[in-house]
């Protein structure tokens, strides 16, 4: 089993977490989760063909990273749905189909509930696993002067 670094949502974008004067780390695939759904660039979706002279909006990690692969690029298609999307039945359907393509690949069933006309809550949990607690549960809540919606609680205390 392999490690990587803590990333943990501060409010401001995700920030690698401290554990005193260390760089905490954990043993599990939290960080994909939150990388997939909001670590890449909003504006577009990564595209292989593209002219020389247009701008690549995407995420440069995806260059870097995945060579521009589409099927494994970040692509924060959950966030940029959840911006546009009105809390509707059918914005629900919406922003659930988003999460699902995102997440693509990591073995995960997602659900997600309008809690309010401003808070959705979303559940993920590991298919591999028939019956376990959910990987990840967390709402999300319209902030009311960005008009963004925002993490309650992505914190330390749903992964250490």
């Amino acid at each position: 089993m392999g490690w990587d670094l803590a990333i943990l949502e501060s409010g401001n974008g995700g920030d690698v977490s401290m554990n005193g004067n260390d760089l905490a780390v954990f043993y599990a695939d939290e960080n994909d989760i939150y990388l997939r759904m909001f670590g890449g660039n909003i504006e577009e979706d990564t595209r292989v063909n593209r002219l020389p002279s247009e701008r690549d909006k995407s995420f440069w990690g995806n260059k870097l990273l995945f060579n521009n692969d589409p099927a494994i690029s970040f692509n924060s298609l959950t966030e940029r749905t959840l911006n546009n999307t009105p809390l509707t039945s059918a914005g629900r359907a919406l922003i659930e189909s988003a999460i699902k393509k995102d997440l693509s690949g990591l073995n995960t069933a997602v659900t997600v509930q309008i809690v309010s006309t401003d808070r959705i809550d979303v559940t993920i949990k590991n298919t591999l696993a028939p019956g376990s607690e959910p990987i990840k549960k967390f709402s999300f809540t319209r902030n009311p002067i960005t008009g963004d919606f925002d993490f309650n609680d992505f914190s330390n205390l749903d992964f250490f």
